[in-house]
């Protein structure tokens, strides 16, 4: 029989209800249904049910916090007890002070789950065997072993492999312990903030735990802002820029000089270039990496260069999109707007498409402008070869097995072609319009010349 929540409720938080509804109390199927929804259910059954050694194994198998409301000599039952920590390991605190201080029943308790190792005994809290058990099912368990296991450089180890954090419980020496700190913020990157002031000052520590702990970055970040030292690391920052753009902002003056390390940080996104120095950031080689990366680092450029048509084309060429942002005088070079347009139907991402065209380059150029550049045969043939180039690019620096790169390469193949039969239908297209634009040049000529 399946009883209503509200009755199971009203049991449960109405001490007149209970009164009057006495009979719950020793209906089974009403304590289970209870036990379900509250472990303290079991606290209002009858004391018949309590000591009911079969009903209080099949209690316990669906909440082993009941434990608390079992009679004292169940309690002390060896199998009663391993049922409750089974499904909680914490349900060892109700156990009887036998079964606390029984070696053989603690050690499968706390296998079970390693913070049982609070309910223990003090005894067995100083057992080495019990309390490694303990920290490798939950490294938590490790503020529970005795002061004396607490400085047990294997006790410690294990805990931390477990539970980075549990670094902050360990004493100094641990603190300081390289293979200790490094495990630790492997496991978990916030670890870093406890390992000792002498390892943080540590390149070689902080290289190490950059290469293998992404998530420490953020604490090695905040760390590196107050260290001279780290800061002018460069090993150190370059291995920062690889996991955070802009690692870049937290380096010394003297590697924010660096050609090197500034280039690292904007080939990762352009818009590091912010963080470089004054002198970096009028290097034609840094400004078009930033740009080709990121079109916005257009906006950080020295304005010596917005004019620089020789720059302007170069910058358009790597990436067709900063053509948006030229002045309008820049607009109207011929030169300048057929190196953007290459540069923009040939790069990967518009390649991936296929013959798509992205809201990015909607309106970038008009429809007369790109008429012009697709009925130019000199100009559709140097795209075609500007595509077939990326295409080439894209299958050379593919990484993966066998089987992936044959997916890849017959999938790009597909795509490559879509967008080759896309210049070609846009050549013959649009080649009557450049003809046309020939002819009326040359009358207008002519008339001119009648004129005279």
């Amino acid at each position: 029989m399946e009883y209503e929540s509200e009755e199971i409720a009203k049991f449960l938080e109405d001490p007149i209800y209970r009164f009057f509804h006495g009979r719950f109390a020793s209906d089974k199927n009403f304590i289970l249904d209870a036990v379900r929804k509250n472990p303290q259910a079991l606290k209002y059954a009858s004391k018949a049910l309590k000591n009911d050694r079969d009903f209080v194994l099949e209690v316990l198998k669906i909440n082993g916090n009941a434990l608390e409301f079992v009679s004292a000599e169940l309690r002390a039952d060896y199998i009663v007890v391993a049922t409750a920590v089974k499904e909680n390991g914490l349900a060892l605190k109700f156990a009887s002070k036998q079964l606390k201080n029984d070696r053989d029943f603690v050690l499968r308790a706390v296998q079970l789950n390693g913070e049982a190792l609070e309910f223990v005994s003090e005894e067995l809290k100083n057992d080495k065997e019990v309390v490694l058990f303990a920290v490798r099912q939950n490294g938590g368990a490790f503020i529970y072993a005795s002061e004396h296991l607490k400085d047990d450089r294997e006790v410690v180890l294990e805990a931390v492999k477990q539970n980075g954090n549990i670094l902050e419980y360990a004493s100094e020496r641990f603190r300081n312990d390289k293979e200790i700190v490094i495990t630790a913020v492997k496991q978990n990157g916030y670890a870093f903030q406890f390992a000792s002031d002498e390892l943080k000052e540590n390149a070689d520590v902080v290289l190490t735990i950059a290469k293998h702990s992404p998530k420490a970055m953020p604490h090695i970040m905040r760390h590196l802002f107050k260290s001279d030292k780290l800061r002018n690391n460069k090993e150190l920052v370059l291995e920062l820029i690889k996991n955070n753009k802009f690692s870049l902002e937290y380096a010394s003056k003297n590697l924010r000089n660096d050609k090197e390390v500034v280039l690292e940080a904007v080939k990762r996104d352009g818009l590091a270039v912010f963080y470089a120095s004054d002198e970096l950031q009028n290097d034609i080689d840094i400004l078009l990496d930033a740009i080709q990366q990121n079109v916005l680092a257009i906006r950080l450029m020295p304005e010596k260069f917005k004019s620089n048509k020789e720059f302007v084309l170069k910058m358009v060429s790597r990436n067709g999109l900063a053509y948006k942002y030229l002045p309008p005088e820049l607009k109207k070079d011929k030169r300048i707007r057929n190196n953007a347009i290459r540069q923009v139907y040939s790069s990967p991402k518009f390649i991936s498409k296929g013959t798509k065209i992205s809201s990015d380059i909607k309106g970038l150029f008009s429809d007369e402008q790109l008429r012009e550049f697709f009925g130019d045969f000199e100009q559709a043939e140097l795209l075609k070869k500007s595509i077939k180039a990326t295409a080439t690019s894209l299958i050379k620096n593919f990484k993966g097995s066998y089987l992936e790169v044959d997916k890849f390469t017959k999938s790009l193949g597909v795509v490559f072609q879509k967008r080759i039969d896309f210049v070609n239908s846009e050549f013959e297209k649009n080649q009557g319009v450049n003809v046309i634009r020939q002819q009326n040049l040359k009358k207008s000529a002519l008339a001119k010349i009648e004129n005279l």
